[in-house]
């Protein structure tokens, strides 16, 4: 959990009622961002893991009309999977605006399956087949849409904006001698009822 003042969430933070194996997949769903904010970690959660339990990488795309990931923004390195909540560390990564992301995640093949857990009435999913490795620069193309709403989420701290520049006026202090042209017409005194003195 990032240790910043109002710190949010992207994605589905409950512990999803249903889940499906998932090895050698590309797995992503889409995600809305309230609001400009810097990315602090991934988390997901596994109902199981097989033996030998797999690694992961999760990370971030940017969207591509709606409907599929487009670029990657940034990912974790690869973690290995335990049951319940898994967090993943990645590069802090200002996302300067709200509005559409994809989550995506990718486990390894050949080792212990990993079920991760979901809820089926959420947002679009897009899925692609896809060699265990590092997350693609690029989303793969010719992936399937549905409407699995896996449990991965992102820490958001809130963007805190430009730091105000102070302006700084300077007032005369009593007793400063006050000049019209080259001659002296009198001085500031606080205790006197009029500031002007000639």
């Amino acid at each position: 959990t990032p240790t910043c003042p109002g710190s949010f969430t992207m994605g589905q933070t409950i512990a999803g009622a249903s889940s499906q194996t998932s090895t050698g997949v590309f797995e992503s769903d889409r995600v809305v961002l309230s609001g400009p904010g810097t990315l602090r970690g991934f988390w997901m959660h596994l109902q199981s893991v097989g033996n030998p339990a797999p690694p992961a990488y999760m990370g971030l795309y940017g969207d591509a009309g709606g409907s599929a990931p487009s670029t990657l923004i940034v990912q974790s390195g690869p973690q290995t999977l335990v049951a319940g909540w898994n967090h993943f560390d990645c590069a802090p990564t200002l996302l300067a605006t709200g509005g559409n992301y994809w989550s995506a995640f990718n486990n390894e093949t050949g080792v212990g399956a990993a079920v991760p857990s979901y809820n089926s009435s959420g947002p679009v999913e897009y899925s692609k087949n896809l060699a265990w490795g590092a997350l693609p620069g690029n989303a793969p193309n010719g992936g399937a849409s549905g409407n699995i709403f896996y449990s991965i989420y992102a820490d958001i701290c809130p963007s805190t904006g430009p730091t105000p520049t102070p302006t700084v006026t300077q007032t005369p202090l009593c007793g400063t001698p006050l000049f019209f042209g080259n001659n002296l017409v009198g001085s500031l005194n606080a205790n006197a009822p009029d500031a002007l003195e000639s």
